[in-house]
């Protein structure tokens, strides 16, 4: 397969920041929290902080809660302001 070809099919699996985005607000929107790594596994999003960011910048009003894990590591967990 070519370069090109390659990248092409990549695009078509990876969904795209809009609709990523919305599938995150819809979620959100029924009053479930989300963590980067749901984050992940739900919507594929490795940048679950810039989408946070656009739906913010929409007027969506999210917070951001850390949050202490297992292991000891911080993590951020968003939910929608009711």
């Amino acid at each position: 397969m070519k370069k090109d070809q390659q990248h092409q099919t990549t695009d078509l699996l990876e969904p795209s920041k809009d609709s990523q985005s919305k599938a995150i607000k819809e979620y959100l929107l029924t009053g479930k929290s989300l963590t980067s790594l749901e984050g992940l596994k739900l919507f594929n999003s490795w940048a679950l902080a810039q989408r946070i960011h656009d739906l913010r910048r929409s007027g969506l009003p999210i917070i951001t809660e850390m949050i202490l894990l297992d292991s000891g590591k911080r993590v951020a967990k968003y939910t929608i302001n009711s």
